[in-house]
């Protein structure tokens, strides 16, 4: 790091301290949107992950942000190394997880327990909002054509691919 860039980071420091926490937010998200638009200007391909229902089985029973019960979804974690080995694309892990500052250790743990590639990991970015993305991968997602939104009805029978074949949630 040069000598400007270590002076600017101790001035971002110093008027960070003055900040609400919704003013440190809105920072974030700033930022957040400012590394995807970064990527995407440099040619990468944005694509976002959700974790619940799309890398891990949903729990049975949630038990906050930092436990982790669910197993990788079938095929889940090499999907996962596929996009981080190819230079083109920049993966995020969106999850409403990540509003906790530490589900990012969370998750990095439980990628080293299914023995996930630990340089790939470091490709991957946590991050607790949507940057700009080409391409968002979730268990939750009416695809949106153009043309035509989901009916009342349809919002309220949606459900997820795990609870297709069940009776929850009924």
């Amino acid at each position: 790091m040069n000598k400007g860039t270590q002076t600017t980071l101790l001035e971002i420091q110093k008027r960070c301290k003055k900040l609400t926490d919704e003013q440190l937010e809105d920072v974030l998200q700033f930022l957040i949107e400012l590394e995807g638009k970064k990527e995407m200007l440099s040619g990468k391909i944005n694509v976002g992950l959700d974790f619940d229902g799309t890398l891990a089985h949903q729990p049975d029973k949630w038990e906050g942000d930092l436990v982790i019960k669910g197993k990788p979804i079938d095929g889940a974690l090499q999907f996962l190394e596929n996009l981080c080995r190819d230079d083109e694309i920049k993966v995020y892990i969106l999850s409403s997880r990540s509003k906790n500052k530490h589900f990012k250790d969370v998750f990095f743990d439980w990628l080293k327990k299914y023995n996930f590639n630990e340089e790939l990991a470091k490709k991957i970015s946590v991050v607790p909002s949507k940057p700009p993305l080409h391409l968002y991968v979730d268990d939750r997602v009416w695809k949106f054509n153009g043309k035509r939104y989901p009916t009342i009805q349809e919002v309220k029978e949606f459900k997820p691919w795990y609870k297709e074949n069940s009776n929850e949630g009924k």
